[in-house]
Order: structure tokens, then C-alpha cells, then sequence
């Protein structure tokens, strides 16, 4: 009987242990519940379209006006270039680093690598003078024009970079489409005012 007893008291002590450390657990936040202090990069592809464009070009011997120009970009495909460090800056790329600076919003630079070609064997109006010494030389007045490689081949592809800053603020909204655990899959909605270039 006194062997019961403490039996008895004894697991009656470790069950109220048990207990009273079960309460004490706190129940770790998910990654991503709190953002603040944390660095995010992103990197991608992209793909550009234009507006019609008015180009002017001036020199020793020419200064002339294209309106109305179509243009379009130069998407580089499904290529190694855009994981090989050497040469990820020759397709279109666009490349972003940021900081939290609390739990919804957060600074960042961004640069955007683009491509802008004029399209080419197209008619545009061309206003001004070319004084090259070609079959093209003369005095243009609103002048329909046919854009041939002869006359004008135009490409802005290696240069034609934006880098920009941004203040966002970032909202989780997973809990719209049912999401329970955030550290796997999370949406969030995000915006940012015009970026400063």
C-alpha cells in the first residue's frame, strides 16, 4: 500500500509537470509573420512595348525627325544568358534588392535593362535635312518615308537602362484564398508610389 501511494503521488507529480511545461511553450511566430530587418532580391526577364515615337537625330551633316515611329523590343528567349553572370545583363533583365524596414513596408533599387528597336521597312513622316552625301540627301517636310536598312536601321539595346528607387508597403493576404501555413506559399499585395529614376 505505501508502494502505491508513492506511485500514485509520483505520477501525479509528473503529470502536473507535464502540464505546467506545456503551458510555458510558446508557439513560434511563422517566418512570415514579421518582415522587418529582412533583405529580399528578385531577378527576371521581361518583356517591353512602346508607344509611337517621335526620334530626333542631329549631327555635322544631318538634323532630322522621325514621327510616329513604331518600335518594339528584343527578347532574348529561352537562353543561358540569363543565368550565366558573365552575361545576365545582355537579354532584358530587370534586378531588384530591398530592405524592410518594418513588418509592411519596405526601400529598394531597382534597375531595369530594356531594348528598344525601331521597326524596320515601315513608313513614317520625316521632317529636316540630310546633307550626307547619299541618295538620301535633301530638305524633308512631313516627307512619308520608308524606314530600309538603308536609309535607317535604329536600335537602342545596350544601354537603355532604368535604375530607380522605391518605398512599397506589402500586405499579406492569404487569408483571402485560405491559406493556413504562410511559410510555404504566401500572397501578398503590394504597391508602391511612382519610382523616383
Amino acid at each position: 500500500m505505501k508502494y502505491t501511494f508513492l506511485y500514485a503521488a509520483f505520477l501525479a507529480f509528473v503529470f502536473i509537470n507535464t502540464i505546467s511545461a506545456q503551458e510555458e511553450i510558446k508557439i513560434q511566430d511563422k517566418y512570415t509573420a514579421h518582415n522587418k530587418g529582412k533583405i529580399f532580391i528578385s531577378w527576371g526577364g521581361n518583356r517591353e512595348s512602346y508607344s509611337k515615337s517621335d526620334i530626333t537625330f542631329k549631327g555635322k551633316d544631318y538634323n532630322f525627325t522621325l514621327h510616329n515611329a513604331t518600335a518594339h523590343d528584343k527578347p532574348k528567349g529561352w537562353h543561358t544568358d540569363y543565368i550565366n553572370p558573365t552575361r545576365m545583363t545582355i537579354p532584358q533583365t530587370n534586378f531588384r534588392i530591398g530592405y524592410f524596414i518594418s513588418d509592411q513596408y519596405s526601400v529598394a533599387i531597382r534597375v531595369d535593362h530594356m531594348k528598344y528597336v525601331m521597326t524596320q521597312d515601315q513608313t513614317v513622316n520625316v521632317t529636316g535635312t540630310i546633307a550626307t552625301g547619299s541618295e538620301f540627301d535633301g530638305t524633308y517636310n512631313n516627307t512619308p518615308t520608308v524606314m530600309t536598312n538603308q536609309f535607317l536601321m535604329y536600335e537602342h539595346t545596350d544601354g537603355l537602362n532604368y535604375i530607380n528607387t522605391e518605398f512599397s508597403r506589402h500586405d499579406d493576404i492569404s487569408s483571402l484564398f485560405k491559406i493556413g501555413n504562410t511559410d510555404k506559399i504566401q500572397i501578398n499585395l503590394g504597391s508602391s508610389p511612382k519610382p523616383v529614376e
